[in-house]
């Protein structure tokens, strides 16, 4: 198998023009078939039908036959009716058959494929379309993958494993490593072999901008509370799109057939149910009978078989190989440290010019300069407040409000708790809990602490009309890291207590929204320490504040 460093864009666009993907049935069984009298088409679909890429050949050559007319291929029916016997002939020369042995990887992404069409097929029965589109849409919905995996099967296990870890990044490890964009390049497949429109609007498609929404819709849905109607309009529209069903039978086919998932396949799952208005039980009944189907099609997929994810059956990552195993990385990692101290600790000699045989010449070393008081200290003077022991305590807390809101007795003590959590665990100086009034114009401190009574928040209210600023967090759940600098002109339109005392420079601000529009607002600070604020720390604030949101929805609508 080809395995080259690097190939233009184009270069993989060739191999494409020119069929060079190898298939997986038996060229010269199915050109026999041909030639033989009593071959019909029903018989070269079956055969053409159970090969992805023997699809795609002959999409492409029906499409190229039929244009100008009206409506798109669909499905190797229809495609060849449109080609017919003698039609088939051109499909079949130059193509060469998948040895055994080679590629698993490209040899599982085909059946990946497969599995998706025929999830599609049912989904789409089920919820209403135009099955044969979506179902031979979904099968070409990783053309560019095939491509890929075939010619750099090595390098795309880091884009397998980016679908496990962070799924929603797999375009930004395409792009590091082919130096092209992975939608760009599904795009240019679709234009040259001229796929489905479905296609190419897929390839357009981005569930990016609403990452956030949907792992809290995904979340709701498992509390048996979610409320589409209160999501945004955006969201809504994604998860109607009928490009959904093309990913999400591509992610859901994707981790079945790929018993070593830990993560993926519940998301995938759920969100697959949302899509499709089908309930968890029936929904798991369609994907055993599309696992039937797949067996009868002699669809096969690794040792375990597809139907392990419904079984929740874990095996180890085929990558492993490609992979340093991490008693490997310790001892990189330790050799280039003992490297690092042997290089310090030689002395610095100056290249001395060659003196003739018999001379000789003696160079003093230059003395080491000392360091500064101020140089040596620099890094003593870094002091982390939020260590990993705090962390663990504000992640558990955190999924206690996800997972357990109803563990709480009523809202104050909630509240109380959190705050508490923000003293203790965050190491904050103060916390401050406020709502909107009734009359929603104005913003009042309901609840507060400090960590010593000198550093006590008094009562304050903010009226609306007179603080803008405050508009743009009524719109939605905002964060902000406020900082005296860099909000200089803001600082006016804060409340007093914050004007009037010189020591605070920096605090954090955050809007809670639930129950479709923002209640209330969680401000912490450093007042006494004035120590910045951690990287980490400030990212687990805003799960800390979205948990919040989760939990107060919750209990509001228990009337507690």
């Amino acid at each position: 198998m080809p395995e080259a460093d690097s190939q233009s864009f184009a270069q993989y666009l060739e191999i494409l023009k020119k069929r060079e993907l190898p298939i997986i049935d038996d060229v010269q069984g199915v050109k026999a078939r041909l030639k033989s009298d009593d071959c019909a088409a029903g018989d070269i679909a079956k055969v053409i039908g159970n090969d992805p890429v023997l699809c795609l050949y002959a999409h492409h050559e029906a499409a190229e036959k039929s244009k100008g007319r009206t409506g798109e291929v669909a499905g190797i029916d229809h495609a060849l009716s449109v080609l017919g016997l003698q039609g088939c002939e051109p499909i079949f020369k130059s193509l060469t058959r998948l040895e055994e042995g080679t590629s698993r990887e490209y040899h599982q992404l085909l059946a990946e494929s497969m599995m998706a069409s025929i999830i599609a097929e049912v989904i789409t029965r089920e919820r209403g379309g135009n099955v044969h589109e979506l179902a031979w849409a979904s099968l070409f919905a990783r053309v560019a993958e095939w491509v890929l995996y075939w010619q750099q099967h090595r390098r795309c296990w880091q884009v397998r494993r980016m679908f496990y870890r962070k799924p929603f990044q797999q375009d930004k490890v395409t792009q590091s490593l082919f130096n092209f964009s992975y939608p760009e390049f599904q795009s240019a497949i679709c234009e040259q072999l001229l796929l489905p429109a479905m296609n190419q609007r897929l390839a357009d498609f981005s569930l990016v901008p609403v990452i956030r929404e949907m792992m809290q819709v995904i979340h709701l849905y498992r509390e048996q509370d979610l409320r589409l109607e209160e999501c945004s309009r955006e969201l809504r529209m994604h998860l109607s799109a009928p490009e959904m069903t093309l990913l999400l039978a591509n992610k859901v086919a994707q981790a079945m057939c790929s018993p070593w998932l830990r993560n993926s396949w519940s998301n995938w799952f759920d969100l697959l149910a949302i899509h499709s208005h089908i309930k968890d039980h029936q929904l798991k009944k369609l994907l055993w009978d599309c696992c039937r189907k797949a067996e009868r099609m002699n669809v096969h997929v690794g040792e375990q078989g597809m139907v392990s994810a419904l079984f929740c059956e874990l095996s180890p990552s085929p990558y492993h190989l490609y992979m340093p195993s991490k008693d490997a990385a310790k001892k990189k990692a330790q050799a280039k440290l003992e490297q690092k101290q042997r290089a310090a600790e030689k002395p610095s000699q100056p290249a001395s010019k060659k003196k003739p045989t018999g001379s000789v010449s003696v160079v003093a070393p230059k003395p080491k300069k000392p360091k500064t008081q101020s140089a040596s200290s620099s890094k003593e003077e870094v002091i982390h407040l939020y260590e990993p022991k705090q962390q663990a305590q504000v992640r558990k807390f955190t999924n206690k409000m996800l997972d357990a809101p109803g563990s709480f007795e009523h809202i104050k003590k909630l509240v109380d708790e959190a705050l508490s959590v923000c003293l203790n665990e965050m190491q904050f100086d103060r916390a401050v809990f406020c709502g909107l009034s009734k009359d929603k114009e104005s913003i009042k401190s309901l609840m507060s602490k400090q960590s010593s009574a000198q550093e006590k928040i008094p009562g304050f209210q903010v009226v609306l009309n007179q603080s803008p600023l405050f508009n743009k967090f009524m719109q939605k759940q905002t964060f902000l890291q406020f900082d005296k600098q860099k909000h200089a002109k803001y600082w006016s339109q804060l409340p007093k207590f914050i004007q009037e005392d010189e020591r605070l420079k920096q605090f954090v601000f955050t809007s809670i929204s639930y129950n479709g529009r923002v209640r209330s607002f969680l401000m912490a600070d450093r007042v006494n320490s004035q120590h910045a604020f951690e990287p980490i720390l400030l990212a687990d604030y805003k799960k800390f504040a979205g948990a919040l949101a989760s939990a107060l929805r919750h209990l509001s609508g228990h009337g507690r």
